[in-house]
């Protein structure tokens, strides 16, 4: 999972608020598909279009050599001649004495193209899946002190943690927090469908295609891991926000711990990597993260405070 939020810093100049990064985070997936589907359908009909161009510009030249048959049988053998001696020299490289064919260029069809960028585009849906429900979370999230809200000019307010100049309760809010809503289904979904998506196609004994990157590196009975483990990062990466307050922040940090011990010893004991080494690798991954909440627990519970000691 990419954590884009280190990387935001000059956005800032631009006085972007959460609401406007909210709708941008959200809708940018669907936005890049379609653009990226427009441009590729475009691009093919394009070297389609030069393709017939070039096909119609050949035939041409083959009606000027009918009328010229002596011009048309030189190049004819030159042809052949040059053939000869490629094919020569691939079956030398291949170590063998069989004639290899010349291999002709195999054009690009809409299908193919259309595979490639959804691929891609599923590819940085998963990487940035996490990163994107943590921006959904913040809308959930006001800030508040231990004695309940702040006290304004205006009366008490509470202020979302993720933008203070925005105030939690107001029309605005609501209607950002049902848009949030919204989109927590969706992207919650989203792992669900990619799931339905690999278990038809075992039913019918089609192929992956544009899912085979999530599956290849895994057994033939753990292909939906990958969707689990979106659920997974979606879990850690802030989906506790909606049952606990800023005060039981050990609580959630504790519960995070927990489903990494959890998701550690599943992985341990289903073996669902193809290698072991790629298992032993998600198992060191898992470990520093369970380091780090450990960590995050001992300084927002004050364990290291001179007051324990």
């Amino acid at each position: 999972a990419i954590d884009i939020d280190k990387y935001l810093g000059p956005l800032a100049c631009f006085e972007l608020g959460y609401y406007q990064q909210l709708v941008f985070w959200t809708l940018l997936p669907p936005v890049l598909l379609i653009l990226a589907v427009s441009l590729t359908v475009a691009s093919v009909s394009m070297h389609q279009l030069l393709a017939k161009h070039r096909l119609t510009s050949k035939f041409k030249r083959q009606d000027e050599f009918r009328r010229r048959p002596s011009l048309q049988e030189a190049s004819r053998r030159a042809w052949e001649a040059v053939r000869t001696q490629i094919n020569a020299v691939v079956a030398f490289r291949a170590n063998t004495h069989d004639k290899a064919p010349i291999q002709e260029y195999k054009e690009l069809t809409l299908a193919d193209a259309l595979q490639r960028v959804v691929t891609g585009w599923v590819i940085l849906c998963i990487y940035l899946h996490s990163f994107i429900c943590g921006v959904i979370y913040k809308a959930f999230v006001c800030a508040r002190p231990s004695t309940g809200k702040f006290l304004t000019q205006r009366g008490e307010r509470a202020f979302l943690r993720a933008d203070y100049g925005l105030v939690c309760g107001t029309q605005q809010h609501k209607a950002y927090v049902l848009y949030a809503t919204l989109m927590l289904i969706v992207y919650a979904t989203f792992p669900a469908m990619l799931a339905l998506r690999l278990y038809i196609n075992r039913k019918d004994g089609k192929p992956d295609r544009y899912l085979g990157f999530m599956v290849s590196h895994l057994r033939p009975g753990a292909w939906c891991l990958e969707c689990v483990a979106m659920w997974y990062r979606m879990l850690l990466s802030g989906a506790l926000w909606l049952f606990f307050r800023r005060d039981e922040d050990v609580v959630r940090l504790g519960l995070c711990v927990v489903f990494v011990i959890l998701f550690v010893a599943a992985i341990s004991f289903l073996r669902p990597y193809a290698t072991e080494g790629k298992r032993q690798a998600c198992t060191m991954i898992q470990h520093a993260l369970l380091i780090f909440f450990c960590l995050a627990i001992a300084v927002k519970g004050d364990l290291f405070s001179p007051k324990r000691f």
